[in-house]
């Protein structure tokens, strides 16, 4: 997401993009399958006109590298996906999470992370944007970190719980942020040690998505909204006026504005308290 420019994937119909903050939308889906389902659509950090889309048949990911017109598809890797993360420097690299392991995509080929101490069926995957060769991954209740790309791994953490969310700050590669069904948690030594966070939360928020961006955090929830919090998660208010229904993103633009999209409503912009309906255009 940048200010004027947006991206939404639904849950049928392909991408739409917006080039005026979300006041309409147009359809960007050549080279998709009909009917498409986005499960997940990651913006390369370094190149913005590159995007990479997870839809939902196991192991088929898209690329785009004209912000969204036309998508082309990568050769799957082994297993089904489940996670997808860009590399934040080099657009070219992707790493995903599948259920035979983590693989490397390095713009020609697929090659596993399998390298001493591997994570066996991640979970999750996370990179750490300000040092690109850590990495995180979560795999039967346990956190693995890797400081050289994936070549070796060390466990980290057990804790037998597995996490819906992973999350690493922008600025600090050792603070990582996670999230179970029903709690909300922060590491600030690289994953060894985790603290609860929450003050000001509802019981039973389950977090589907949370960005970070410094002391600044927004967290989507199933059933009670979107969550923020200006001081690193230790206190949490609830935005007023979203339905009851479950925020399947959000992403942070300038000056504190927010997008979410709603299962069924769409997409909202929230600033200033505000919560206005951005679906003009939009088939969700």
């Amino acid at each position: 997401v940048r200010p004027a420019m947006l991206y939404a994937g639904t849950s049928g119909a392909g991408v739409f993009t917006s080039r005026d903050g979300g006041a309409t939308w147009r359809r960007s889906s050549r080279g998709l399958p009909p009917d498409t389902l986005v499960l997940r659509l990651e913006l390369a950090p370094s190149r913005p006109s590159t995007l990479y889309l997870q839809a939902y048949s196991p192991g088929r990911i898209f690329v785009s590298s004209d912000r969204g017109a036309s998508w082309a598809p990568l050769p799957g890797p082994p297993g089904g996906v489940v996670d997808l993360d860009v590399h934040p420097t080099s657009p070219q690299i992707v790493y995903v999470a599948t259920h035979e392991g983590a693989f490397r995509w390095d713009g020609a080929e697929w090659s596993r992370l399998s390298g001493e101490g591997e994570p066996r069926q991640p979970r999750q995957l996370a990179i750490a944007p300000s040092s690109p060769n850590v990495l995180y991954a979560e795999s039967g209740g346990a956190v693995f970190r890797s400081t050289d790309g994936g070549s070796t791994w060390t466990q980290v953490w057990r804790g037998g719980e597995h996490f819906d969310v992973f999350e690493v700050d922008r600025r600090d590669a050792s603070m990582l942020y996670a999230s179970t069904r029903s709690e909300l948690r922060r590491s600030i030594d690289g994953g060894a040690h985790w603290t609860l966070l929450g003050r000001g939360w509802e019981w039973g928020r389950h977090v589907e998505t949370l960005v970070v961006d410094g002391r600044v955090l927004a967290a989507g929830t199933a059933w009670t909204g979107v969550w923020v919090s200006g001081d690193g998660g230790a206190t949490w208010r609830r935005t007023a006026g979203l339905p009851r229904e479950p925020v399947l993103d959000v992403e942070l633009a300038a000056g504190g504005t927010l997008f979410a999209g709603l299962r069924h409503r769409g997409v909202v912009r929230i600033a200033a308290g505000r919560v206005v309906e951005r679906n003009r255009g939009l088939i969700a």
